[in-house]
């Protein structure tokens, strides 16, 4: 144990005196928080949705058709639908093909109601191509002018006085909705994701200090002395992680103050994901040694391997519906189990992230610890 310590401190001093990298892991990930969260922070940001713009045709007449033309030219649905006038069925089918508009509506007689003697309309809605959002809110006030028509007529039929169809002013109140705690702005959401990007950087240091223990006359001549091999190696890999550590607290706390990024209110949760990271990290560095057997080419290995990671994990710019198969792909990046681990312990979200990001970097970090100590048992 004494041992380890002492390899620990000294690889720890050696990491802290390189000042030029200290200042690049240190420098470079707040820097780039700053650029990503002003330059994207408008795609964080709610924004009010314009009015959907509609086709509105009618084939009908009496007073179902009077108080839905009323209804529809009201102020309060102006805020929410376009509504342009067409005069026949076919032009509105050419304004919904060439998208100019999101959905048509269309209010015709019922004919069979009539031959029974009973009289009645018909309401019907196309939709086009383009935004769903916008198809849900022709659908929500639609239905709310039918549900409201057939109440009444529900209520004549029970024999109930007074019970006509009136267009009433529409009621909608109107609030903000905030983000705040609910989701990450950007600078919330690129403070997480350079953290974790820059924290699996250590992996790097990782393969440089195993290099230099395996494959140089260093490694050789420090297992001629009798302090335990086993001790040499834990007291390097355990200085990077304690590296690792330190340089996501600085970022943390560097992010928080500066841009007001949000950590949550579990520090210690955050500072378990964090410290579990910074394990595999390490123990990544040495696998992709092992298999490279080769400093250089390992450190261009973890570079590439770490920043696709990223991009893949929707890291540099979120990526939305994704498929299944696309979705389980990205659940073995480390990038996306971190990323995901801290974001839903900051905001809450897909039930058992947490736990799965645990699973995958303690269990990762024993998997490529024994593998790498394996594959490099002859150098040994």
């Amino acid at each position: 144990m004494r041992h380890a310590f002492i390899v620990l401190r000294y690889t720890l001093l050696r990491n802290v005196r390189d000042v030029s990298s200290a200042i690049e892991m240190l420098l470079v990930p707040i820097v780039l928080v700053f650029v990503l969260g002003s330059v994207l922070g408008g795609a964080y940001e709610p924004s009010d949705l314009p009015a959907t713009p509609v086709a509105y045709v009618t084939d009908a007449s009496g007073e179902i058709a009077d108080a839905f033309s009323a209804f529809l030219s009201q102020d309060e649905i102006a805020h929410y639908l376009a509504v342009t006038e067409s005069s026949t069925g076919e032009e509105a089918q050419r304004l919904l093909e060439s998208e100019e508009v999101a959905a048509t509506i269309t209010l015709v007689q019922d004919e069979a109601a009539l031959g029974a003697g009973q009289g009645g309309t018909t309401l019907t809605i196309a939709e086009g191509a383009g935004s769903s959002i916008g198809h849900v809110i022709v659908r929500s006030i639609v239905d709310s002018f039918a549900r409201s028509v057939n109440v009444s007529n529900a209520l004549t039929e029970l024999g109930a006085a007074e019970a006509a169809y009136e267009p009433l002013p529409a009621q909608f109140e109107a609030s903000v909705v905030s983000r705040e705690g609910r989701a990450p702005g950007a600078f919330d959401f690129y403070s997480v994701s350079m953290l974790v990007l820059f924290v699996m950087y250590i992996a790097q240091y990782s393969a440089e200090g195993l290099r230099e223990d395996l494959f140089e006359p260093l490694g050789a001549r420090a297992r001629t002395t009798p302090a335990p091999w086993a001790a040499q190696v834990a007291g390097k890999l355990s200085a990077h992680v304690v590296s690792g550590v330190i340089q996501a607290t600085i970022i943390i706390a560097v992010t928080a103050l500066a841009f007001g990024a949000s950590w949550g209110e579990q520090p210690l949760l955050l500072a378990g994901i964090v410290f579990s990271l910074c394990l595999f990290a390490a123990a990544f560095g040495g696998i992709v040694l092992a298999i490279t057997r080769d400093g250089p080419k390992a450190q261009s290995a973890v570079a590439v391997v770490i920043l696709g990671s990223m991009i893949l994990s929707g890291g540099g710019a979120q990526i939305g519906n994704v498929s299944p198969a696309f979705r389980a792909f990205q659940t073995l990046l480390p990038h996306f189990q971190g990323q995901r681990a801290i974001l839903t312990m900051i905001y809450g979200g897909e039930p058992g992230a947490i736990g799965a990001a645990f699973i995958y970097f303690l269990g990762g970090t024993a998997l490529l610890l024994t593998l790498t100590a394996i594959m490099t048992r002859r150098s040994m």
